[in-house]
């Protein structure tokens, strides 16, 4: 089986990542993970930054790439394994947060600001497309209830992320009760986060196409290494 990191934000992508890719690659493979997605945020604060705002689409999919394209360098140079996924919040539905594997550049390129829809219309197009949705930390900050069970395919049940309370155990509970998968994610931001979650995932699974294959078929085995968060972030 092979470790995978799931849940990973870069310094060069997402505004609350504090290390740079190539760093983060270097610390997993210590750690004996042998492959890393990157979920960089994908949000309309992305899209304003300063040096963003008035930017082409283009432009700002160049800026939002960069976590993902200096990782999969350094995990080449390694030989670690780099996917690609997104962390997507859509607007007015803070705060919750969905990671979205399957998605390819290319898709996301030729489809602007899909933060703009609700996440049940952008469940459809996962349906059509083949991209697989994960309920992220479907209770952290207090949420009575995580967003409605029909517009995603798993829950984030272990979330590693180890300032937060995410209130795991009520993630589990909800999986069962909805017949939904579990899945598990560091949600890395700081180098102490470096291994707290992920998934083991069988030895010939090299693609993000195979990746959504077993999450699918339920062959992931859960990674879970800590006790909760705290209560608030630093």
């Amino acid at each position: 089986m092979v470790q995978v990191e799931t849940h990973c934000h870069t310094a060069e992508t997402s505004s609350c990542g504090k290390v740079p890719a190539a760093k983060i690659v270097a610390d997993y493979k210590k750690a004996g993970y042998r492959m890393l997605i990157t979920t960089d945020h994908y949000y309309e604060r992305m899209w304003e930054r300063p040096e963003l705002a008035g930017r082409d689409w283009q432009e700002k999919m160049d800026a939002y790439m960069r976590g993902y394209r200096a990782a999969r360098a350094a995990g080449e140079a390694l030989g670690v394994r780099v996917l690609f996924a997104t962390e997507i919040q859509f607007d007015g539905c803070a705060p919750h947060d969905f990671l979205i594997y399957g998605m390819s550049e290319e898709y996301m390129r030729a489809h602007p600001y899909l933060n703009r829809m609700r996440p049940e219309e952008f469940y459809a197009i996962c349906r059509r497309e083949g991209f697989y949705m994960i309920h992220a930390h479907p209770f952290r900050k207090g949420k009575e209830q995580p967003y409605l069970p029909v517009c995603y395919d798993a829950v984030e049940v272990f979330n590693g992320h180890p300032r937060h309370d995410s209130h795991n155990q009520r993630a589990v509970h909800f999986a069962l009760e909805n017949g939904l998968a579990m899945f598990s994610g560091t949600d890395y931001h700081w180098e102490e986060d470096c291994g707290r979650g992920g998934i083991l995932l069988p030895e010939e699974t090299d693609t993000m196409e195979k990746v959504v294959a077993c999450l699918r078929s339920r062959q992931a085995e859960l990674i879970v290494t800590y006790e909760e968060g705290k209560e608030e972030e630093k």
